[in-house]
């Protein structure tokens, strides 16, 4: 069962996503800049939380908080490239 769910959470591999960057690169560099977009957006939140906190343990409640936004935004991200990957019947 967890093979399957890994499988559903990253149903491009490296090798096909280098594939398709390779067919599709317009398409690529749009999902590759919202990457670093992403990253950029979320440095300067991750840099205030490890600044405002007083200890480790502080810090980490609202680095998880920053991550876990990251996250759902990369995933929105890559749903959409993977839906314009999808071979077309």
């Amino acid at each position: 069962m967890a093979i399957t769910s890994v499988s559903l959470a990253h149903p491009m591999d490296g090798k096909m996503h280098k594939e398709w960057c390779e067919q599709n690169w317009e398409k690529c560099k749009v999902y590759m800049l919202e990457k670093i977009k992403l990253r950029e957006k979320y440095l300067p939140k991750e840099k205030e939380c490890v600044e405002k906190a007083a200890s480790f343990k502080d810090m980490k409640p609202c680095m998880m908080d920053v991550k876990e936004q990251k996250r759902r935004e990369h995933y929105e991200i890559r749903k959409k490239m993977l839906m314009e990957a999808k071979p077309k019947p």
